[in-house]
């Protein structure tokens, strides 16, 4: 009953404004023809954004710029930008009410000293190693409902500074745009509507 309640208050919260002024500033997104990203997913595939930046259910503060996919259970994620692999976990099952600590993720430090962080993935679907190369649109793992989901598969990619990288704290997330994101956006995502990744 008690995670009902809390999965309901957060579908209602969601039903909010993208922008509150409590929550944080989004901008100083680059053009999308000059971005260094790609959507997460594979080229020729869809899916809606469920959290946009600057949601006031939980993407605000430093975590303002993270983006919540809607990729079912299984979806083929890829590398959003080449980088090292730093960080690779999956042990937790695909249940959706565990603590967000506990859910699978992939880490990626890219040449510039930020972190892209891939989580709530699905339990033993990661098929990277720690230190290795990956390239920009390589398969690293499927989606889950691995830790905090609200019951509910998804991707929540964010992209960290390199401040939490080498220190472990003051992290604080930066904007993304998808060079290969149809329709192009030169700002963030809209909650709700779909992008296809060409």
């Amino acid at each position: 009953m008690k995670r009902t309640l809390i999965f309901c208050f957060m579908m209602a919260c969601a039903q909010g404004s993208d922008t509150v002024a409590t929550i944080g500033v989004c901008d100083l997104y680059a053009p999308a023809e000059e971005s260094l990203y790609i959507l997460p997913y594979r080229a020729g595939e869809a899916y809606s954004v469920l959290q946009t930046n600057c949601n006031p259910v939980t993407h605000f503060g430093p975590q303002r710029y993270a983006y919540d996919f809607t990729t079912p259970k299984g979806t083929p994620l890829v590398a959003s930008r080449a980088g090292t692999v730093i960080q690779t976990y999956d042990p937790t099952p695909d249940l959706g009410w565990t603590s967000c600590e506990s859910a699978n993720k992939v880490r990626i430090l890219h040449d510039d000293g930020t972190v892209a962080e891939y989580m709530h993935l699905k339990q033993d679907s990661i098929i990277v190693e720690m230190g290795q190369q990956v390239s920009q649109g390589q398969e690293i793992a499927a989606s889950g409902n691995s830790g905090c989901t609200g019951g509910s598969a998804h991707l929540h990619f964010v992209v960290w500074v390199d401040e939490w990288h080498r220190y472990g704290r003051g992290r604080e997330s930066v904007p993304v745009t998808f060079a290969n994101a149809s329709p192009s956006v030169n700002w963030h995502l809209k909650r709700y509507e779909s992008y296809t990744a060409e």
